[in-house]
C-alpha cells in the first residue's frame, strides 16, 4: 500500500524526521520521541536513500509502535525530504526533528499546552542547547556554551495550516530552509512564544549539515529577511 495523508491517521501532533545515512544516531532520536510525555502524535520518517543501516533501525521502531511511520525515497536532499513529510501530514500542528538531534521529555506537551490554551498564537519555540558527539577535533565548529533562544527547526511546533498559507520549504534554496521559511511569517506578524526552558538539543558531529553550512550563504540569508522587514 502506498502510503499518503489519507492513510496516516490525523492526531494532534506530526513530528517529521528527515534522515540520511546516520545510522550512529537515529535510534537515539526517535527514543526521544516516543519517550515524550504528550504521546498523541505520528512520527513520519523520511529515508532520503540512506545506503546504511538507518532503516533497518527504523524498522525495529515501526515493529514495537504504530506510530513511527516510514517513507523511503531515491536521495533528494533534506529540504525535500522535509517537504516530502508535509505532504503526507493532516495532524493539527507539525513538529521537525532531525535525526542526530533530541529532545526531551516534556517537550510536546508543554509546548501544546501553551498553543491550545493561547488562540492567538501559532508557534511555540523552546530554548535549545548544543552538544559535542565528535569523533576527531579537526573540526571548525564546536557546540557553543550558552543555552539558546531556538527559532529553529527542533524547537519548533507550529499549526499545520501554516504550511497551507505560506508554503512549504524552498527546494532551490540552500540552508537555512527554516529561516527563510519562518521569516515570511515574521514579515507577516503572526505571533509566536518561545518557552524559556532547555527542551532541544542540537548535537553538533564530524558530518552534520551545521559543519556543511556555508557561513557567507547563511549571513545572506539573514541579510535577505532584515531587507525585507525594513522595506515592508
Amino acid at each position: 500500500m502506498d502510503i499518503n495523508s489519507n492513510t496516516i491517521p490525523s492526531k494532534e501532533i506530526d513530528i517529521i524526521l528527515p534522515v540520511y545515512n546516520c545510522e550512529k544516531f537515529i535510534g537515539e532520536a526517535i527514543q526521544s520521541v516516543l519517550d515524550q510525555t504528550f504521546q498523541r502524535f505520528n512520527l513520519i520518517i523520511i529515508n532520503d536513500g540512506s545506503t546504511d543501516r538507518s532503516q533497518k533501525i527504523i524498522n525495529k521502531y515501526k515493529e514495537i509502535d504504530s506510530r513511527v511511520i516510514s517513507i523511503k525515497q531515491k536521495n533528494r536532499g533534506h529540504i525535500p525530504s522535509l517537504n516530502t513529510g508535509l505532504e503526507l501530514s493532516n495532524s493539527e500542528y507539525i513538529a521537525f526533528i532531525d535525526a542526530d538531534d533530541l529532545w526531551e521529555k516534556t517537550k510536546l506537551e508543554k509546548q501544546y499546552n501553551l498553543l491550545s490554551k493561547t488562540a492567538d498564537v501559532a508557534v511555540c519555540f523552546t530554548l535549545l542547547r548544543e552538544f559535542d558527539s565528535l569523533e576527531s577535533y579537526d573540526v571548525k565548529y564546536f557546540a557553543r556554551k550558552n543555552d539558546m533562544k531556538g527559532l529553529s527547526k527542533i524547537c519548533f511546533l507550529g499549526a499545520r495550516s501554516l504550511f497551507d498559507t505560506y508554503g512549504k520549504f524552498d527546494n532551490e534554496e540552500k540552508l537555512p530552509e527554516f529561516i527563510l521559511w519562518f521569516g515570511k511569517l515574521i514579515n507577516d506578524n503572526v505571533k509566536y512564544e518561545v518557552l524559556n526552558e532547555v527542551l532541544a538539543f542540537r548535537r553538533i558531529h564530524d558530518n552534520n549539515m551545521t559543519q556543511k553550512m556555508n557561513r557567507l550563504d547563511y549571513l545572506k540569508t539573514i541579510k535577505r529577511h532584515i531587507d525585507a522587514k525594513r522595506n515592508k
